[in-house]
């Protein structure tokens, strides 16, 4: 079995829950149809599946790429950045890595919103500013 070389880190994460995993990535070299890139996010956390985003490029740009789930385990989940996938040698750039949670904010009965968890607190610091402001 071939060791994927790459970098990892854990995090903390409830089940129930809606996440956002997103990333920024680009091949290195110029574009060449004969070379593609190939790299991948991923967030694991037995034993639900694993989740993944997959870039597979042969062009020099910037990709962003996100994905929503609904995490079904509490625990502490890795996120795998690593290059080369499908057996694609590769050589790039990541940036911008993100697991961001979201809240759900319900009007009425029927809809309901997602937002990052973060802009509540954010909302918070702007609201404590402008009232600081007209006193």
């Amino acid at each position: 079995m071939k060791k994927l070389v790459g970098i990892r880190q854990r995090v903390r994460v409830v089940s129930n829950a809606v996440y956002k995993l997103s990333g920024i990535a680009r091949p290195t070299v110029a574009k060449n149809n004969k070379i593609i890139f190939g790299g991948r996010i991923a967030f694991w956390l037995p034993p639900q599946k694993e989740k993944q985003i997959v870039w597979m490029s042969e062009y020099n740009k910037w990709w962003k790429k996100e994905l929503i789930f609904t995490n079904q385990v509490t625990g502490m989940a890795t996120i795998y950045v690593h290059m080369g996938y499908g057996g694609v040698a590769s050589t790039g750039e990541f940036t911008n890595i993100f697991l961001e949670k979201f809240r759900k904010i319900r009007w009425g009965q029927e809809l309901t919103h997602l937002t990052p968890e973060f802009d509540r607190s954010k909302r918070r610091d702007e609201e404590r500013k402008k009232k600081s402001k007209t006193q």
